[in-house]
């Protein structure tokens, strides 16, 4: 699999490895469990990255809360003697039912490959890209290819061995985000004078998977790129925040203080999606063997802080965007025209930027969101208004630990102008609940339940909701809403009949203010794009 680093894997069949799949909860609590977190911003001779390391402590922040044993390496600190030496340590103390997380941040990497014909799609080695790297010379011993990490991953056979790569290995953007954070990979054309020894070849693909001890969680999924995006005010990688997040608890659904492959799964893929806009889609490996444990969290988990309503807040009190023009002057009778904004103080650090050269308006990840004409200032108002109300309902879905799930069965990809695509709603709670779409260009767009559907107001909550859509005109940004309530609400069906197709966003959260804020709620959230055929 390419674009996401994913060593080679070594597996064989060792007797230690028979505590997998049976492992219960009693025989865990025994073990350990073992952190190296890798964090890298400053590179010697690459471009610089702004959040490698501010994931690599939170991840190890998270760890030594939940008990772990860990070591940190950051920046100048993470050659590749240390990691190794890292392995070393580890390999010495752990045990059989131990489990090993590594955890990677930094700039990945592509290289000509070494073994001739190995890699058969692009011919191409991946590899992780230390602080000292330099393509030429002694520097370029600072990486460590694809076959030597599955070599240390392997070299801890009777232990369970997590490793995550926030980082990437291809160049490949799908949404243009090119605007906003530094880019995690980088292209090695070739090794002048290479001061290492041959990797190690690659290894037997013969033994099957479901007798490995390895798991994998990668950033996007293959030929896609890893943007660092802003969170909380920091730049920060998402996987890494998801990750830090699911270890303090937040994934663990049934706050039994044991971490399974499913809810680390179910977690991350959603947090992921919703903190990134829809920009990255994380890769778990192996699928299934959800009931599998990845982690004991040993700390007294907390219970989270009941959060505020949502609808807790009327329109006006909605946080306001900052927000920034390029490419040019707003009138100052026109921005002044505008509401539900502050203006950014300075450059590069705004939600929403207009470049009024273009029309192009990106938001705070870079990412492409719609295209608005200067001289009319109606549109971005909408767009304003449509991303403040997705924000408050971003956050509100990310508060909720035990949230609906909302997913398109075709995957998050880019979804071309007259695609099929079926959202499902599952992990439902309540008998009713409806969906709408927050489109680029901020229209208001109900979907379900549609009466010209014959779709029914009320179904049971363990059953699954599927809406058929397609993608079509407006192209952009989107975000798919589903808010869930315990009784039927006709005046809800009403409301969104009443706002289908304009952008009255005023409306809308008044509306859905005074019909749900004296009952509990449950939000999903889907931020997708879409984009004219070719």
């Amino acid at each position: 699999m390419k674009g996401q680093f994913r060593p080679k894997r070594r597996s064989a069949v060792f007797a230690a490895l028979a505590f997998l799949g049976g492992l219960g909860i009693a025989a865990s609590a025994q073990a350990k469990t073992y952190a190296i977190i890798v964090g890298i911003d400053e590179y010697a001779y690459l471009n610089d990255l702004g959040g490698a390391v501010n994931d690599a402590r939170d991840i190890a922040d998270a760890a030594l809360a939940a008990g772990f044993d860990v070591q940190l390496l950051l920046n100048d600190q993470a050659t590749r003697e240390t990691i190794y030496a890292a392995w070393d340590d580890v390999r010495d103390k752990i045990t059989a039912g131990d489990t090993l997380l590594f955890t990677f941040a930094g700039h990945g990497g592509q290289e000509p490959e070494f073994f001739k014909g190995e890699e058969k799609k692009d011919h191409l080695d991946e590899t992780l890209i230390l602080s000292l790297f330099d393509a030429k010379g002694d520097p370029a011993r600072h990486r460590i290819r694809d076959n030597e990490v599955a070599e240390l991953l392997a070299s801890v056979p009777q232990a369970k061995v997590v490793f995550v790569a926030d980082s990437c290995h291809s160049g490949t953007v799908l949404r243009g985000r090119s605007r906003k954070g530094a880019s995690r990979y980088h292209r090695i054309d070739e090794i002048d004078d290479d001061p290492l020894p041959p990797p190690p070849p690659e290894p037997d693909q013969s033994v099957p998977s479901e007798i490995d001890n390895q798991f994998f969680i990668a950033a996007v999924p293959e030929a896609l790129t890893v943007q660092e995006i802003e969170i909380h005010g920091q730049m920060r990688g998402a996987l890494s925040y998801a990750l830090a997040q699911a270890l303090r608890g937040a994934a663990d659904i049934d706050r039994d203080g044991v971490l399974r492959k499913g809810e680390m799964q179910r977690f991350v893929e959603d947090e992921v999606m919703i903190v990134s806009d829809g920009a990255q889609t994380p890769q778990i490996e192996p699928r299934g063997r959800d009931a599998e444990i990845l982690f004991i969290l040993d700390a007294e988990q907390e219970q989270p802080a009941a959060a505020d309503h949502v609808f807790g807040t009327t329109f006006d009190e909605l946080p306001s965007l900052v927000f920034e023009v390029s490419g040019g002057d707003l009138p100052q009778t026109s921005a002044e025209t505008l509401h539900g904004i502050v203006w950014a103080e300075k450059s590069g650090v705004a939600d929403l930027t207009w470049d009024l050269s273009s029309g192009e308006v990106f938001s705070s990840g870079g990412d492409l969101i719609h295209t608005v004409a200067p001289e009319d200032l109606r549109p971005m108002q909408a767009l304003i208004d449509k991303m403040r109300v997705a924000a408050a309902l971003k956050a509100a879905a990310l508060a909720q630990s035990d949230r609906p799930r909302l997913t398109f069965s075709e995957g998050n990809e880019r979804h071309i102008e007259g695609a099929p695509i079926t959202a499902q709603i599952t992990n439902r709670k309540g008998a009713f609940g409806v969906v709408f779409d927050l489109a680029a260009d901020g229209t208001i767009q109900f979907s379900y339940p549609l009466e010209q559907y014959g779709d029914a107001l009320t179904s049971p909550a363990a059953q699954m909701i599927e809406v058929p859509l397609e993608s079509a005109p407006p192209f952009g940004a989107d975000h798919m809403v589903y808010i869930e309530t315990e009784r039927l609400d006709h005046n809800v069906i009403a409301l969104l009949e009443a706002v289908d197709g304009t952008s009255d966003y005023a409306t809308l959260w008044s509306g859905l203010r005074g019909y749900m804020k004296d009952q509990p709620v449950r939000i999903a959230i889907l931020p997708f794009f879409t984009a004219p055929g070719p």
